[in-house]
C-alpha cells in the first residue's frame, strides 16, 4: 500500500518511513503541510495518510480541514500523529475529520496495527463503489424493454409488430397463455400485453399467473369497448396496469409507453430499494468489523504517560520487543525498577485516598525526570519500571539518581503529610548480558529485593 507521511522532524519522520518499508508498504515521504497537500491533489494520492499535528506552512489540522471539503467517493483514511494527548485536541482533530490518531513518541506495534485499520477499511470503501458502478452499469445495459404480446389472432399480432417495429422495445409474441408462460420462463418480460379471450387459458387467468409468479411485470389487457366493464375491478385492485382498445392503431402507442415509464420507475424503486438493503448490510458488516478492530486496538500495547494511580501494567512480551530491538541495532538497553517502601503502611495510616495521591503524585514527579524516549510502568501496585532505550549503566545509575534527588519533597495532601523511602536498582543488557527482556528485569528486581532502601 501506498502511505503519504507528512512529518518536519527528521528522526520521527525516518522512523516512521522504516517502520513502514520493513512492513512492505510504498512510502511518500513530505516534510511540511504545503508539500503533503500538494500530493494529495495528485490523481494516483496515496490513500492512505500519516499527518503530524505541528508543521511549517500548513499545519496538519489545516490539511485535514482542506481534505475533508473535497467531494469525492473514495476519501483518505487519515491517521494524526501528535504529542498533544490532551482529549480536548484528541476530539479537535476527529471532528475536523482524522480517523485515528496515534502519540508520539509511538510504538511500532500500535503504528502497524493502526495502518492495518486503515488498510481494512480503505478495501472495504473500495469495495463499495466497485459494487456502486457494476449496479450502474446494470441499469446501462439492461436498457432494452422487452415486451410480450399475447393474441390468438395472427392478424392482431401482425398489425402490433408493424406498429411498434420502429420502436427501441424487444418485442415478442406468441398466441397462447401456455406459451407465453413458457417464454417468460426462459427470458425476463418487463410488460405483457393479452388479449382477453382466447382459446384454451383466457387473458386474466395469464396474468394472474404471470402476477404470481413475476410480480414486477408490468400486466397490461387487449379489450374491445364492450368488455372494459369487466376489466375496472381488475384495475381497481390493481391485477392489472391498463387496458388497450382494439384494434391496434397508432392510440396504442402512448398507452405502452407509459407502461414502459411506468415499470422504469418501479423497477428504479426495487432496484434502490435493494440497494439500501445491500448497503444497510454492508454497513452492518462494517460494524461488526469495526467492533472486532476496536477489540484488537484494545488488546494492542499502547504506552501512556504515568498520571493516575490506575495505569496500565506491562504488556505482554513489550520487554521483549524492547530488548530485540536493542539486540538487534547493537545499542544498549538499561532498565530501572522503583520500588515505594512501606506503601501498605501509609495506606493504612492515611488511608486509600492519600496512598492514590502519593502514586499520582510520585508518577508526575517521575514523569519530569525521565527523557521523552523513556518508557514507564507502573506494576505490582507501587512498583515502577522505567525502560532506557540507548542507555549505558553509568547513565541508568545517573538517571536513578536524579529521580531520587527529585523525590525529597514531602508527600502532602489534604491536611496529611509523609516522606516515602525509595529503593532503586538499576541492570543493563550489555553488563548483565541477560537472554531474553524479561531477564533483565528479573535481575533489577532482585537487585532492588537485596538493596537498602534509601530515603528520597
Amino acid at each position: 500500500m501506498r502511505i503519504l507521511i507528512a512529518e518536519d522532524d527528521l528522526t520521527s519522520r525516518t522512523i516512521l518511513a522504516g517502520v513502514l518499508k520493513e512492513s512492505g508498504h510504498e512510502v511518500i515521504a513530505t516534510v511540511n503541510g504545503a508539500d503533503a497537500w500538494d500530493a494529495l491533489q495528485q490523481p494516483d494520492a496515496p490513500r492512505l495518510v500519516i499527518l503530524d499535528w505541528m508543521m511549517p506552512k500548513l499545519d496538519g489540522l489545516e490539511v485535514l480541514r482542506r481534505i475533508r471539503a473535497r467531494q469525492t467517493d473514495q476519501p483518505p483514511y487519515i491517521i494524526m500523529l501528535t504529542v498533544r494527548g490532551g482529549k480536548a485536541d484528541i476530539i479537535a482533530g476527529l471532528d475536523a475529520g482524522a480517523n485515528d490518531y496515534l502519540s508520539k513518541p509511538f510504538d511500532a506495534g500500535e503504528l502497524r496495527a493502526r495502518i492495518n485499520v486503515g488498510r481494512r477499511m480503505i478495501e472495504m470503501q473500495s469495495n463499495l463503489v466497485e459494487a456502486r458502478q457494476i449496479i450502474n452499469e446494470s441499469f446501462k445495459t439492461a436498457g432494452m424493454i422487452h415486451i410480450l404480446f399475447v393474441d390468438d389472432e395472427q392478424d392482431t399480432l401482425s398489425a402490433i409488430e408493424r406498429l411498434l417495429r420502429k420502436e427501441m422495445f424487444a418485442l415478442h409474441f406468441v398466441t397462447n397463455g401456455a406459451d407465453a408462460l413458457a417464454l417468460m420462463a426462459k427470458r425476463p418480460i418487463h410488460i405483457i400485453v393479452t388479449d382477453m379471450k382466447m382459446s384454451g387459458m383466457d387473458g386474466l387467468s395469464l396474468l394472474r399467473h404471470v402476477k404470481s409468479l413475476y410480480p414486477d411485470t408490468v400486466r397490461m389487457v387487449l379489450s374491445s369497448y364492450l368488455q372494459i366493464g369487466q376489466l375496472l375491478p381488475c384495475i381497481n385492485t390493481g391485477e392489472i396496469y391498463r387496458y388497450i382498445t382494439k384494434p391496434a392503431n397508432e392510440d396504442m402507442k402512448p398507452v405502452i409507453h407509459e407502461a414502459v415509464k411506468y415499470f422504469m420507475a418501479q423497477n428504479q424503486r426495487i432496484s434502490l430499494v435493494r440497494d439500501v438493503q445491500e448497503k444497510n448490510e454492508k454497513l452492518r458488516l462494517m460494524l461488526e468489523q469495526e467492533k472486532k478492530v476496536e477489540k484488537q486496538l484494545q488488546d494492542i500495547p499502547v504506552v501512556s504517560d504515568i498520571t493516575e494511580p490506575n495505569d496500565r501494567p506491562i504488556p505482554p512480551n513489550f520487554q521483549t520487543k524492547q530488548f530485540e530491538q536493542s539486540n538487534c541495532d547493537g545499542n544498549d538497553l538499561s532498565c530501572l525498577t522503583i520500588d515505594l517502601n512501606h506503601f501498605k503502611q501509609i495506606k493504612d495510616t492515611h488511608g486509600h485516598n492519600f496512598a492514590d495521591f502519593v502514586l499520582k503524585e510520585f508518577s508526575a514527579r517521575l514523569k519530569k525526570a525521565i527523557r521523552s524516549t523513556d518508557i514507564v510502568f507502573r506494576y505490582d501496585g507501587e512498583r515502577f519500571l522505567v525502560l532506557l532505550p540507548d542507555t549505558t549503566l553509568q547513565k541508568a545509575q545517573i538517571l536513578g539518581d536524579k529521580i531520587a534527588l527529585g523525590k525529597i519533597k514531602p508527600f502532602v495532601h489534604d491536611g496529611r503529610s509523609a516522606t516515602v523511602t525509595v529503593g532503586v536498582s538499576a541492570a543493563s543488557f550489555k553488563r548483565s548480558q541477560p537472554q531474553t527482556g524479561e531477564n533483565l528485569i528479573l535481575l533489577a528486581d532482585k537487585m532492588l529485593a537485596g538493596l537498602n532502601k534509601i530515603l528520597l
